[in-house]
């Protein structure tokens, strides 16, 4: 009797940045600059611009421009991802610059912890604004940059912004008299940023002191892209308040294990975790960072669980769950009138929207369907955060 063989073939489904809506990886359009946004179409691709336009342009790097030898550049975050500049040693996104990124970004949250609280960016003259210059001298201790005197500019009528000091509230009187930003020994400029709001590309760019994420050229720029931008904002305020919580609770001896709170460095940003294949193309080894992200949604996948996650600049990714013998995770409840509580749980219990994920060994793993997301193979590497 002849046997006979059944091949079963499978599609792969992906979601829509816009409407949602699941659709074959092969119909997606991918966002050309990040390569991170997909779409259905390309209405939904042109409805989403003004929404996905901050987080793509904070996802792509800048390199740094050595001024007097390269021209003014109008569209740095496009040309960072393919040029290859030998004057700064930038040879690739995994290369210098990428680790001298992680080191900006992601070493100061792990010190301090405090890199996203207003009233220490404030400074002694009350700014509310920080300059480029002010955020770098937390890496550079050496450099001197110039204080600005500015209020702080929140428009907003939540009850989490309503016990703000009436000079918190309102406008400064007089206009921007903003310096130089950090400067060369020359004394001119180094980078060259674009107004979130307006794109007005200039030197001298002022920061949301509330989330450090942002420029905007003028406080009328930040007054009219704050309903656009209070998203972000919020979103800042919850992984501080995360970022508190892991280094202040006392946590099981499993998390002591792999660094936390204080001797591995923790970012909130997807963009600062390593390529699986870093190891393989670096002289030394380097330790990748402690990655915080916030379940958005459940992943279509056939036979795994899997979740849609977020960082806190709204970027987002994938999780699939490849340990075969765990089905159990550790879940930190944090509770507003008693002290905390670490449990195991089962793991569709764990994979719930808003709850917080720390992912002690993250990497970005390239799925054999096409896409690039996180893959978990051992559920001890990732501990997960409930917050009232």
């Amino acid at each position: 009797m002849e046997s006979t063989s059944t091949t079963k073939w499978f599609r792969v489904f992906g979601q829509c940045a816009r409407c949602g809506q699941f659709m074959k990886t092969k119909c997606m359009i991918l966002c050309q600059q990040c390569n991170e946004a997909k779409y259905c179409s390309r209405q939904c691709q042109e409805e989403d611009e003004d929404h996905h336009k901050e987080m793509c342009n904070f996802a792509t790097p800048i390199p740094p421009i050595k001024t007097g030898q390269e021209k003014s550049v109008t569209n740095i975050s496009a040309e960072s991802r393919t040029s290859v500049n030998s004057n700064t040693g930038t040879k690739s996104a995994l290369g210098t610059h990428f680790q001298q990124m992680v080191t900006e970004r992601a070493q100061p949250l792990s010190q301090s912890g405090n890199i996203l609280k207003r009233d220490e960016c404030k400074g002694s003259t009350g700014s509310g604004i920080s300059t480029k210059s002010e955020i770098l001298s937390e890496v550079k201790p050496n450099s001197q940059p110039n204080k600005k005197k500015f209020s702080d500019f929140y428009h907003d009528s939540d009850e989490e912004n309503s016990n703000k000091d009436s000079g918190q509230e309102e406008l400064a009187a007089s206009g921007i008299n903003s310096e130089k930003s950090q400067a060369d020994s020359n004394g001119k400029p180094k980078f060259l940023l674009a107004c979130s709001k307006c794109g007005k590309e200039s030197f001298d760019l002022l920061f949301c002191a509330r989330c450090h994420f942002t420029p905007y050229c003028s406080k009328d720029c930040q007054r009219q892209h704050y309903p656009e931008h209070k998203n972000l904002c919020r979103r800042s305020e919850l992984f501080k308040k995360l970022l508190t919580f892991l280094k202040e609770e006392e946590h099981p001896k499993r998390l002591q294990s792999y660094g936390l709170p204080h001797s591995r460095p923790i970012s909130p940003l997807l963009v600062t975790m390593f390529d699986e294949y870093l190891g393989c193309v670096t002289v030394a080894p380097t330790p990748r960072p402690i990655i915080t992200v916030q379940i958005a949604g459940l992943y279509a996948h056939l036979f795994r669980p899997a979740v849609v996650v977020e960082d806190v600049v709204g970027q987002q990714t994938h999780i699939i769950f490849h340990d075969e013998v765990k089905t159990m995770g550790y879940i930190s409840i944090k509770h507003k009138d008693k002290p905390a509580e670490t449990k195991l749980c089962e793991l569709v219990h764990c994979l719930k929207p808003g709850n917080f994920m720390v992912l002690m060994d993250a990497f970005w793993h390239h799925f054999m369907d096409g896409t690039m997301g996180i893959r978990v193979d051992d559920l001890e590497t990732v501990h997960f955060v409930h917050m009232d």
